[in-house]
């Protein structure tokens, strides 16, 4: 798993800092959502994607450590809902708003403390809560993209 929230002693900024593996060049879509166990956090590049957003602080908008260890900054942070395949709701709180991050993260960490259990296979990845089938999503080129019929969003304004 990746590094949790810490001190912002080091780096640009005085807020935090939260890792995400995003070094592997790939084909994927901006709307694509990546299940990966070496991230910390949920992280969206899109802000249309989000059902309620707020933003950082002054001061507090910490950073996220991609693979290669450039510091990304957190704009803010709010609810995305995915519709999945299977026609289930995976409601993610906290998820950090980085423009500039390439692709949206799923935290496997987070899904475990929220209950969802995460199994991989050679080539699928499957979502299970309290033992009932969530969703499931497929690997391509060496990552898991959960597989997801629409995301339910509010209107939130333009706020870059």
């Amino acid at each position: 798993m990746g590094a949790g929230l810490g001190a912002g002693s080091r780096g640009p900024s005085p807020g935090f800092f939260t890792k995400a593996n995003t070094g592997v060049k790939m084909r994927t879509s901006r709307d694509d959502w990546i299940v990966d166990s070496g991230a910390s956090m949920h992280v969206c590049g899109n802000i249309r994607a989000f059902n309620y957003y707020t933003p950082m602080e002054k001061g507090k908008n910490g950073a996220v450590l991609v693979g290669d260890s450039t510091p990304l900054p957190v704009v803010g942070k709010g609810q995305v809902i995915l519709k999945l395949t299977s026609s289930n709701i995976l409601i993610l709180n906290d998820v950090f708003y980085v423009p500039n991050i390439g692709r949206n993260l799923i935290s496997v960490y987070l899904l475990g403390k929220a209950g969802i259990r995460v199994l991989f296979d050679f080539d699928k990845t499957f979502l299970i809560k309290n033992n009932i089938f969530m969703g499931k999503g497929y690997c391509y080129e060496g990552v898991y993209i959960l597989e997801c019929r629409e995301v339910f969003t509010r209107n939130i304004p333009r706020l870059i």
